[in-house]
């Protein structure tokens, strides 16, 4: 017997008869692709009493239906038994049943799932987000990274939390380029926050890239960000290496300007920086200001290293 209309279908999963896989492919032909998600819950229900799968075509208009009302439960329902009987959704509805896993809190299927998609497939920023911050807080650096080249090809941009997650994990990892390179990535798009300056900062005198760091302090200026103090110590002691009096000027005058007092480091960095340039009135002047403040003269200091500036 063909069954057809809503009311039918109703009748038909109450009736007590045997059902068969010819049955329930014609009765799921019948379902409206916007009728109601608890249709295909008495549908699927049925299927697992009686011991019935369906063809390809069945599950996918099943998934299109709960797709359709955005229910991630049913979504999920529908998917497992789909891939139960070895049937693979269509790219098309991959987007929904991620979003529909990682809304129900399960973020490892999200994952698994995600290299399925196209590389420009859009999954919704929120899933993006919850997406990239599970990787982070896991610090699953290589899942972080793959999952943000995906969302970057989908169109989308992480938010500055999310990159300040990201950060935090490359610096915990201590991976010192790949968080330069986010915070570089975070400037560009408008989402740096002093937090990740500070890192990039740290990663700079790290990786002893004292350029590097030249570079950060310009990013973070422009994006109205400060230094704090081993951030400017970092920059004085470039300066003091290119010879730049110009340079170390501008940089201890920005110093304080932005309220930070020197410690022994910026002193001594200080004198023998001027000393280099052949200033010797701006080195005495920092001298007398040490005596002044109890702070010895570090005689080694032009052999510090940059990794030595306290973290």
């Amino acid at each position: 017997m063909l069954y057809g209309g809503e009311q039918a279908n109703k009748e038909m999963l109450r009736a007590q008869i045997p059902r068969s896989m010819i049955t329930y492919i014609r009765l799921i032909q019948t379902l409206p692709l916007e009728g109601e998600e608890g249709t295909v819950s008495s549908v699927l229900k049925g299927m697992l009493e009686d011991g019935v799968s369906v063809d390809e075509p069945s599950y996918v208009r099943l998934l299109e239906i709960v797709v359709n009302a955005e229910s991630p439960q049913q979504i999920v329902m529908v998917f497992g038994e789909m891939t139960s009987q070895g049937i693979v959704p269509d790219q098309r509805h991959l987007p929904a049943i991620i979003r529909a896993y990682a809304t129900l809190g399960d973020v490892d299927k999200c994952l698994d799932l995600l290299p399925l998609c196209n590389e420009v497939e859009d999954i919704g920023s929120a899933t993006w987000t919850v997406l990239l911050t599970k990787a982070a807080s896991r610090r699953d650096l290589a899942n972080m990274t793959s999952i943000l080249r995906q969302m970057h090809a989908a169109g989308r941009v992480p938010s500055a939390d999310t990159y300040e997650a990201m950060v935090l994990a490359c610096k915990r990892e201590e991976e010192w380029d790949l968080l330069i390179k986010l915070f570089q990535e975070a400037v560009a798009c408008g989402q740096v926050t002093f937090q990740m300056g500070l890192s990039a900062s740290l990663a700079c005198r790290k990786t002893s890239n004292l350029q590097q760091s030249v570079e950060v302090y310009k990013d973070m200026k422009s994006a109205g960000l400060r230094l704090d103090l081993q951030g400017f110590n970092s920059l004085l002691l470039a300066a003091e290496r290119t010879g730049d009096a110009s340079e170390i000027e501008a940089v201890y005058s920005d110093m304080i300007g932005s309220g930070i007092q020197g410690d022994a480091f910026t002193f001594n960095t200080l004198v023998a920086a001027y000393a280099k340039c052949g200033l010797t009135a701006r080195a005495l002047h920092f001298f007398e200001e040490m005596k002044s403040q109890g702070i010895l003269l570090a005689l080694c200091h032009p052999l510090l290293h940059a990794a030595e500036i306290g973290d």
